[in-house]
C-alpha cells in the first residue's frame, strides 16, 4: 500500500533544506485544517502528519502501477531558491524555475509553491531601470520579479523565507498556511476526479464487462485519500458501500470475476486476518485473480484497521462476530475442497486474532460480552474437535447440537490433523490431556466475561457445561452459584445449596473448600437449626487446625468490636493491657485460639501486637483484655485486630475506615528502660555510643541486646565493645558481657534494680556520620521468669556541640596556647576547663569565671601558659579537657525534675514517661536557646495550646489536670533562680589531645627605633619627626637555640630575614633583605634608615624571617610594641586669601 500520509516533495538546488527543515519541523504535524466540498459539511482536521522527501527521491522510487493511483502523487511540489542578484535571476535562476514550473504543471491534482529564502545577513537586491532617467529611478526585488514571473491571479503561489528576521515567525506562520492550503486544494481535485470516475463507473455497472474488482480499487483509492488525511470516518464510509455492494451484487449472482472460493493455501487457516501484508491482496484485486476467501478477509481487515483507529472496539467485536459466522457459513458450502477441520480452525485462529485487539480494555460491560460471544463461537469448534477425537463423550454437552459431527466420527484420523496448519490446535488434539487443559480455561474465560457482562442466561448456560463436563467437580460448579442466589435476597435457598456445596467439598477432600463453607453458613445462620449451627462451629473448630494454607475472612461477618482509647498499666511487671468488647453474633460458644492486636507507632514502622490466648467467645458482649509485654513509648496507629481459630483468620482493618484510631502508649514508672547517648567522657573523635539499660524496679535475670543501625556502611566494632556497672553514687563497676554475636546481639546476665548497665560501642564506617539511625530491642527475663522486650527507634547526631581551636605564641621561656571554643549550632555551657600537665611541661591558667555561656555562632578563649622542664627533641601530647552540657540537655534536667516533682505530688506520675516522650518533641520545636541563655525562658502562654493537642489521647480530666500543673511549672520558672536547679545537672566532659609544635630555633626580633630619648624604645618617649627627616633604627636578631642541633645543620642553615616597605609612604636605606646565621644566645643587629614621605600615623615596616632549609623548625617572637608612628608636616607657615584681595599679600601667618 502506499504512504498513510500525503506527500510533499521540494526541489533544492541551492542546499537550503538542511537549514529550514530543523526548523520546519517545529509546525510539523500541521495542525487545524478545516475542509469544505461541495455540499459537504465543513470538517477540522485536529493534526495532520506529512512527509516530505525531495524530487530525486520521488523519481528513484517504484515505477507507478499499470492503474494510475492519486495516492502515489505529491499533494504538493516546493522549490526552494536563494538568489539575491537581478541579473543572476534573469541569467539563469528564472529558467530553473520555470522548467520545474512547466513539469509540475503537467501533472494533475498537485499544488505547487515557490519558497524564496533570504537571510538577515544578505543585503535587498535590487536593479535600477536600463532606462536613464534624471526623474526616476525604480526598484525591484528578486522576491518581488518571482511572484511577478510565475504568480497566478488571486493566488499567491509564492512565499519568502528571511531567516534570522525579527519577523521571522510571521513569515514561517505564511508559509504553513500557504502548505496548508496547497494540500488542501490538491485533496479538493483528486476527491473531484475520484467522485467524477467513481460516478461514471458506477453508472455502467448493468453493463456487460462491468468489473467490481476495477469499481472496488478506484473507490479504495477515495478511502485512502480520506484516511491520508485522517478523515478516518469519510474513509470507513467507503468500504462499508464496497461491501454492501460487494453482498448486492453476490445476491445477484454476478461475482463471476472471482477465481475460486479459496482458503486452500498453506497456513490460510492460522495466519491473522487483520494481517493484510501476508499476501498481495490488491495486487490480485487488480490482476481479477484474487479469491472469495481472500477479498472477504482483505476487506474485513482494512474496516478492522480505520475502526482501531477510531478506538471502536465494540464495533470492531460486532462485525468481527457476524464476519466469522457468515464466512464460515459460506466456507462450508465449499467443505469438500478444504483440507480437514480448516472452518474449526480459522474460526478459532479468527476469534483470539479479535480478543487480542482488546485484551487491554478492561471495565466495559458491552466488550465483554462481546468477547464472551466470541470465545463461546471458539469453544464450540472445540466441542467438534474434542468429539470427534474422543477428548469429549457425545452427548454430555448441552450445545451438542449446536456441533456439526459425522456419524462415522470413529473413522477420523488424527493424521488428519496434519493438514491443518494451527499449531495450538494440533498440540490439542494429539495430547487430550492439554485439550482439556485448554477447554478448562477457555471455559473459565467465557464465564468470567459472561459474568462481567451481565449475561446471566449465556452465564448459566456456561455454568451448566462446566457441571456437566465435571461431574466430579461438582462442589466447584455449586460454590459460585449460592452467590446469585444471595443476590437475588433468596437467603433461604443459598443456605441451602451451600449445604449441599459444603457436603460435597469434604467428600472430595477439600478441607480449605469444605471450611470457607461452614464459615459462609454461619453468617446465614439464622435458616439453621441449633443442631446445625452447633455442628458447623465444632466442624470449624476441628478443621480450622487441619488447613495447609491460612485464609482470611471479614470479622465483621461474625463480631462487632469495640477498642478502649486509653490503656492500662501494671504496678509489678511492664505490660500494658487494653480493653476490648467483642459482641459475638453468633448464638453459640465458638473456641478461639487467640486475639491478636497489631498497632505501628506514629513516627515510624515499629510493631506492636496486644494478644489474648485460648479464650471462649459468648453469644452478646465479651469484655477481653488483651496483654503486650512489649515497651514502647508514644503515639500509635491501631491497624488490624484478627481472631485466630487453627488457621483461619477473622480480620478487621481500622487503617480502612478512612479515620486513623490513635492510642497512646507510655509504660510505667520503674519500667525498664534504655537510653542512647554518646558517651559522657569521651576522647576527641572517637566514634561510640553510649547505651544505658535501666532495669527500673525489675530484678533482671538475663536478657540481650539487638542493635541495628538503619544507615548504610555503619558497623558495629563489636571487638572493642565495653560494658559497666553505674550504681547510684555513679561509681563504675566492671562488668563482662555474657556474649557477643556476629549479627551485633549483646547478650547480659542479671542487672540488679539500683544498678544501671552501661555499654560503650565503637562503630565506624566509610563515610562521614552526622547522625546514627538505628533499631534497639532489649529482650529480657525477670525474676518473675516473665518475658518483655522493650523497642525503640533513635536518631543520634554525632557532631560534638562545639570545636576548638589551638593558637600558640612562642616566648624565650614558655609558650602561651590561647584555646578559642566555639559552638557547632549548640547552645552549650562550659563549667571547667583545664589543660593536664605532663612530664615535659608545666602549665599554668588564667582564672576564668564557671558555667561559661556560649550561644550558636559564639566563641570564647582560655589561655593556658606552658613552660618546657627541659630540653626534648619530642613532646607529648596535652590533654586538653572541656567540661560542659548543652542547653538543651540543661533545660531537660530541670523541667524533667520539677515535672516528676509535680506529678508524683498530685498521683499522676504514671504519665511521667509519655510527658516527657512530648517534652522532647516540644524541645525540638519549640524552644529558642539562644533566647533561653539570656532571658532564661522556657514556656510561653503559646505553648498551652501545643500541650492540649499533644495531650489528646489521655482521659480529658487527667489532661486538664496535668495542663494546670504545667502552668504552675511555667510560674514557678519565673521566680526561681536557674543556677540552683543546676546544682545536679549531668555534665559531659571531651578530652582533645594537643599536641605542641616542636621548633628547633627561636627567633627573637626588635625593631629598635635610635633616640637619645628613646632608650627603652617606648612609642612614648621617640621624638617627633617630621616628613623628609631620616629615621634611624635597627633590626635585632636573636636565636635560642630550642634543642641541641649537629654541628653540621648548624653551621648550614642559613636563615634571610626581609622586610616589606609600603614605598608610597617610606623611603628605605639599608639592606632589605639579608641572610644571617644560627648563633645561639648572639644578637645580630642589622641597621636601616627610614624617610618619611607623608604625614600622619604611618605603619612601620614588617620584618619576616624565612629559610630555605626543611629540616630546620623555627618561630618568631617579635618584642616591640610600635606598630606605627606619628609623622608631623615640614612647613611652617600657613597663608589664608580671602575674597578677592591680591593672593600676593598674606592676611594671616602661623
Amino acid at each position: 500500500m502506499s504512504s498513510t500520509k500525503p506527500t510533499i516533495i521540494y526541489n533544492d538546488n541551492f542546499d537550503l533544506w538542511p537549514l529550514i527543515s530543523p526548523i520546519l519541523q517545529n509546525y510539523l504535524p500541521l495542525r487545524n485544517l478545516h475542509w469544505k466540498y461541495n455540499n459537504r459539511s465543513l470538517k477540522s482536521i485536529h493534526y495532520l502528519d506529512v512527509d516530505i522527501k525531495p524530487y530525486n527521491h520521488i523519481n528513484s522510487g517504484e515505477k507507478p502501477h499499470q492503474l494510475l493511483s492519486l495516492l502515489d502523487m505529491p499533494y504538493l511540489n516546493m522549490f526552494l531558491v536563494k538568489c539575491d542578484d537581478i541579473d543572476t535571476y534573469r541569467s539563469y535562476i528564472r529558467a530553473m524555475i520555470r522548467k520545474w514550473h512547466n513539469s509540475v504543471l503537467m501533472k494533475k491534482n498537485q499544488e505547487w509553491l515557490i519558497i524564496h529564502v533570504t537571510f538577515q545577513s544578505d543585503s535587498l537586491s535590487i536593479t535600477r531601470n536600463t532606462t536613464p532617467s534624471k526623474f526616476l529611478t525604480i526598484k525591484t526585488s528578486v522576491y518581488d520579479k518571482i511572484k511577478a514571473d510565475f504568480n497566478v491571479p488571486k493566488k499567491d503561489r509564492c512565499v519568502q523565507l528571511r531567516l534570522g528576521d525579527t519577523d521571522e515567525i510571521d513569515v514561517w506562520q505564511d508559509l504553513i498556511i500557504k502548505m496548508k492550503e496547497g494540500i488542501l486544494t490538491s485533496f479538493n481535485t483528486r476527491i473531484a476526479q475520484y467522485e467524477e470516475d467513481i460516478k461514471k463507473m458506477d453508472s455502467q455497472k448493468t453493463l456487460p464487462g462491468w468489473n467490481y474488482c476495477t469499481f472496488f480499487i478506484l473507490k479504495e483509492g477515495l478511502a485512502q485519500s480520506f484516511e491520508h488525511m485522517s478523515l478516518i470516518e469519510d474513509a470507513l464510509i467507503q468500504y462499508d458501500e464496497l461491501e454492501s455492494l460487494f453482498y448486492q451484487t453476490l445476491r445477484d449472482n454476478q461475482l463471476t470475476w472471482f477465481g475460486n472460493a479459496g482458503g486452500t493455501h498453506l497456513n490460510d487457516d492460522s495466519e491473522s486476518i487483520l494481517d493484510i501484508s501476508k499476501k498481495s491482496y490488491r495486487l490480485f484485486i487488480l490482476q481479477n485473480t484474487i479469491s472469495f476467501f481472500d477479498f472477504r478477509i482483505y476487506l474485513f481487515a482494512r474496516q478492522c484497521h480505520l475502526l482501531q483507529k477510531l478506538r471502536e472496539y465494540e464495533e470492531i467485536l460486532q462485525r468481527g462476530r457476524n464476519f466469522i459466522t457468515t464466512m464460515a457459513a459460506t466456507l462450508r458450502k465449499y467443505e469438500e475442497t478444504l483440507v480437514p477441520w480448516f472452518i474449526e480452525s480459522w474460526v478459532w485462529n479468527s476469534v483470539h486474532n479479535l480478543i487480542s485487539i482488546t485484551k487491554d480494555i478492561s471495565n466495559n460491560k458491552n466488550i465483554s460480552a462481546l468477547r464472551g460471544e466470541l470465545l463461546f463461537l471458539a469453544r464450540l469448534q472445540l466441542d467438534k474437535i474434542g468429539i470427534a477425537f474422543g477428548h469429549i463423550p457425545k452427548d454430555l454437552l448441552f450445545s451438542h447440537k449446536l456441533t456439526n459431527v459425522p456419524e462415522n466420527d470413529k473413522k477420523i484420523r488424527l493424521e488428519e490433523s496434519e493438514h491443518i496448519t494451527n499449531i495450538k490446535l494440533i498440540q490439542m488434539i494429539d495430547s487430550k490431556e492439554e485439550f482439556l487443559e485448554e477447554y478448562h480455561v477457555l471455559n473459565r474465560h467465557i464465564l468470567k466475561e459472561f459474568q462481567y457482562g451481565n449475561k446471566s442466561n449465556a452465564e448459566k448456560r456456561i455454568l451448566g457445561d462446566i457441571a456437566a463436563f465435571q461431574q466430579l467437580n461438582a462442589a466447584e460448579i455449586l460454590k459460585n452459584i449460592p452467590e446469585l442466589y444471595s443476590k437475588n435476597g433468596w437467603g433461604k435457598i443459598e443456605c441451602s445449596i451451600m449445604q449441599t456445596y459444603a457436603s460435597c467439598t469434604l467428600e472430595s477432600g477439600d478441607i480449605e473448600k469444605y471450611v470457607k463453607s461452614c464459615l459462609s453458613l454461619l453468617k446465614s445462620e439464622k435458616y439453621l437449626t441449633q443442631d446445625k449451627t452447633s455442628f458447623y462451629i465444632k466442624q470449624i473448630e476441628k478443621y480450622g487446625k487441619a488447613l495447609n494454607n491460612d485464609i482470611l475472612y471479614p470479622l465483621e461477618s461474625y463480631f462487632s468490636v469495640q477498642l478502649s482509647t486509653f490503656i492500662n498499666q501494671f504496678e509489678d511487671r511492664d505490660t500494658y493491657s487494653l480493653e476490648l468488647i467483642l459482641d459475638s453474633k453468633i448464638s453459640m460458644d465458638i473456641s478461639i485460639d487467640n486475639i491478636s492486636l497489631k498497632m505501628h507507632k506514629e513516627t515510624d514502622s515499629q510493631e506492636i501486637y496486644f494478644i489474648k490466648k485460648n479464650h471462649v467467645v459468648k453469644h452478646g458482649k465479651n469484655i477481653i483484655h488483651l496483654l503486650s509485654n512489649i515497651t514502647s513509648l508514644g503515639n500509635h496507629i491501631i491497624e488490624t485486630i484478627k481472631i485466630r481459630i487453627g488457621k483461619i483468620y477473622l480480620l478487621k482493618n481500622f487503617l480502612h475506615s478512612g479515620k486513623k484510631l490513635r492510642i497512646a502508649l507510655f509504660p510505667r514508672i520503674g519500667s525498664l528502660n534504655v537510653n542512647i547517648t554518646l558517651p559522657t567522657d569521651i576522647l576527641h573523635n572517637e566514634q561510640k555510643i553510649s547505651i544505658e539499660i535501666d532495669p527500673g524496679k525489675n530484678e533482671v535475670v538475663s536478657g540481650h541486646l539487638d542493635l541495628k543501625f538503619i544507615n548504610q556502611n555503619l558497623k558495629i566494632d563489636t571487638s572493642n565493645a565495653e560494658a559497666y556497672f553505674l550504681n547510684k553514687e555513679k561509681k563504675k563497676n566492671p562488668f563482662k558481657l555474657k556474649e557477643i554475636t556476629k549479627n551485633s546481639v549483646f547478650l547480659f546476665d542479671a542487672i540488679n534494680p539500683s544498678e544501671i548497665l552501661v555499654l560503650i560501642i565503637p562503630y565506624f564506617s566509610d563515610n562521614e556520620v552526622s547522625e546514627i539511625k538505628a533499631k534497639i530491642s532489649v529482650t529480657y527475663t525477670t525474676k518473675t521468669t516473665e518475658s518483655y522486650i522493650f523497642l525503640s527507634n533513635f536518631i543520634l547526631p554525632t557532631i560534638l556541640p562545639l570545636s576548638i581551636n589551638v593558637q600558640n605564641y612562642f616566648k624565650k621561656n614558655c609558650i602561651f596556647s590561647q584555646f578559642i571554643v566555639s559552638s557547632n549550632a549548640i547552645s552549650l555551657r562550659i563549667t571547667n576547663t583545664n589543660l593536664e600537665d605532663s612530664k615535659d611541661f608545666s602549665i599554668f591558667s588564667s582564672e576564668i569565671s564557671n558555667k561559661t555561656l556560649i550561644l550558636t555562632s559564639q566563641s570564647t578563649s582560655f589561655i593556658f601558659k606552658i613552660v618546657k622542664k627541659e630540653k626534648i627533641s619530642n613532646y607529648q601530647h596535652l590533654i586538653f579537657n572541656v567540661i560542659y552540657h548543652t542547653l538543651e540537655e540543661e533545660v531537660f534536667y530541670i523541667i524533667s525534675d520539677m515535672l516528676f516533682h509535680e506529678l508524683q505530688l498530685s498521683n499522676f506520675h504514671k504519665y511521667y514517661l509519655y510527658i516527657i516522650h512530648i517534652f522532647k518533641k516540644f524541645q525540638l520545636s519549640k524552644i529558642n536557646y539562644d533566647d533561653y541563655g539570656l532571658k532564661q525562658t522556657i514556656f510561653s502562654n503559646d505553648h498551652i495550646n501545643y500541650w492540649e493537642e499533644e495531650l489528646a489521647l489521655i482521659e480529658t480530666n487527667d489532661r486538664m489536670k496535668i495542663i494546670k500543673i504545667l502552668q504552675k511549672i511555667m510560674l514557678e520558672l519565673e521566680n526561681i533562680s536557674i543556677d540552683k536547679k543546676l546544682s545536679n545537672c549531668p555534665q559531659r566532659k571531651i578530652r582533645i589531645p594537643i599536641k605542641i609544635p616542636f621548633i628547633h630555633v627561636l627567633h627573637s626580633v626588635d625593631f629598635i627605633i635610635k633616640s637619645n630619648t628613646n632608650t627603652n624604645n617606648d612609642i612614648y618617649s621617640i621624638p617627633k619627626i617630621t616628613v623628609g627627616e631620616p629615621l634611624h633604627a635597627e633590626i635585632r636578631i636573636q636565636q635560642i637555640l630550642e634543642c641541641e642541633l649537629e654541628k653540621n645543620l648548624l653551621e648550614n642553615s642559613e636563615f634571610f630575614y626581609e622586610i616589606y616597605i609600603d614605598n608610597n609612604i617610606w623611603l628605605f636605606s639599608g639592606h632589605k633583605k639579608a641572610r644571617f646565621f644560627i648563633k645561639n644566645n648572639c644578637l645580630q643587629i642589622f641597621p636601616i634608615t627610614l624617610i618619611p614621605l607623608k604625614s600622619g600615623h604611618l605603619m612601620l615596616p614588617t620584618v619576616n624571617i624565612t629559610t630555605a632549609a626543611t629540616s630546620i623548625c623555627f618561630e618568631v617572637d617579635y618584642n616591640y610594641s610600635i606598630k606605627n608612628i606619628l609623622v608631623l608636616p615640614s612647613e611652617s607657615s600657613i597663608t589664608f586669601h580671602l575674597g578677592s584681595i591680591d593672593h600676593s599679600e598674606p592676611l594671616y601667618s602661623m
